[in-house]
């Protein structure tokens, strides 16, 4: 922007905050991360307020109502089914047996729960894409 056009139209330098419903001088405002050159709309003291906020309300919410809503969501089980899960299990891997947090292993075709794995196993398996034939490959290979 040459001179001429900085004296006829002067860079704005307060903007509008949609929150606080106040006019702050811009330097009150953050960058906007996810449009660079951009700067956020609401002023810094708002945007601070709201994370609290935000922060405090997710720590007021029950775990397992998330894990259950989650499991639902995503599996068609329930904490509950879960926990039987884990309970018929013993708390081990279905596959190799070890003792670690336990992750849902489903079909990914028809979405049906299979059991429980360890992360390991579970992406070992969709490593080979749920393919029995690489699976028996895979062993052939390791018996040579």
């Amino acid at each position: 922007m040459n001179l001429y056009q900085e004296v006829l139209f002067p860079i704005p330098t307060e903007k509008f905050c949609y929150v606080c419903k106040r006019t702050l001088s811009e330097k009150s405002f953050a960058k906007n991360s996810t449009k660079p050159g951009e700067i956020r709309p609401e002023c810094r003291e708002c945007d601070n307020k709201q994370r609290r906020e935000r922060k405090q309300r997710e720590k007021e919410r029950d775990p397992d109502a998330v894990r259950n809503k989650y499991l639902m969501k995503k599996y068609n089980i329930s904490l509950d089914r879960y926990n039987e899960m884990v309970k018929d299990q013993s708390g081990l891997c279905w596959i190799c047996e070890q003792e670690s947090d336990l992750v849902v292993d489903h079909d990914h075709e028809t979405g049906q729960v299979r059991g429980l794995l360890c992360s390991l196993c579970n992406t070992s398996l969709g490593g080979f894409k749920d393919s029995t034939s690489s699976l028996m490959k895979a062993v052939e290979y390791l018996n040579k």
